[in-house]
């Protein structure tokens, strides 16, 4: 029950907008690994320079241990 109500909780966060901490590289060399407030961990595009930063994420889905998005500082950089 315990993995239920984590799986329902990270799918509370889906096409919500979070702040993230950017913690650092994923073994993905194109994505980055942060985390909410909440400590949950999340898989998102970024840069080197953002390592450090907490940026805006749009969550666009989850599984029991881990949140995936996008970073919206990056969405306006690519409409700018």
């Amino acid at each position: 029950q315990l993995f239920d109500n984590q799986i329902a909780k990270n799918k509370s966060f889906e096409n919500k907008v979070v702040d993230v901490l950017v913690e650092n590289k994923s073994d993905e060399s194109t994505k980055f690994f942060g985390r909410t407030e909440y400590m949950t961990s999340v898989i998102f595009d970024a840069n080197d320079r953002d390592v450090g930063n907490v940026l805006k994420v749009k969550i666009k889905k989850s599984n029991q241990n881990t949140l995936f998005g996008e970073s919206l500082d990056k969405l306006e950089q690519r409409v700018a």
